[in-house]
């Protein structure tokens, strides 16, 4: 899989993802940046263009596998003040999930998760129709992929 970002400081961004995935970004430019993660497997590209940051598109998810890694990756996060929120032993998207909230310096926000197990039902929250319920903290507003407006690039 492969996402790419727009960022308003690459420097700024560098800083918060080099410290969010614990490794330096397999390539660095003066306008653009990219990790090349193999756990989970995407490649997240940044590029910097203030004017088309929109962190307000919904959110972005990392699935990790280890409980050790997730628990390391949290309790750094706490460290660090980025926790917005955290979940654990959720039952979100019929799935029981631990999992934390926390945004980059642009508002992009990520929903860091362990998978435990598949369910048949969804915690209470999860099944309301307000906007806000899955998957997405609870202060964030969520909008659609059609809300946003359509852009021609011809770039990576």
């Amino acid at each position: 899989m492969h996402v790419s970002l727009y960022v308003s400081d690459i420097n700024r961004s560098i800083g918060f993802y080099t410290s969010f995935f614990g490794r330096i970004p397999d390539k660095i430019k003066k306008d653009y940046f990219k990790f090349d993660l193999e756990e989970p497997n995407l490649v997240l590209s940044f590029v910097v263009n203030p004017d088309k940051v929109r962190p307000d598109f919904g959110h972005l998810g990392l699935k990790i596998t280890e409980a050790n890694t997730f628990h390391a990756m949290l309790n750094d996060a706490r460290e660090k003040g980025w926790i917005q929120e955290e979940e654990m032993g959720v039952n979100c998207c019929y799935a029981l999930q631990d999992k934390y909230w926390l945004s980059d310096p642009d508002g992009y926000m990520w929903e860091v998760y362990q998978f435990l197990s598949d369910t048949d039902k969804n915690d209470e929250k999860y099944s309301s129709n307000e906007a806000s319920a899955c998957c997405n903290p609870s202060d964030k507003k969520r909008v659609r992929l059609s809300d946003l407006t359509p852009t021609q690039t011809s770039c990576c």
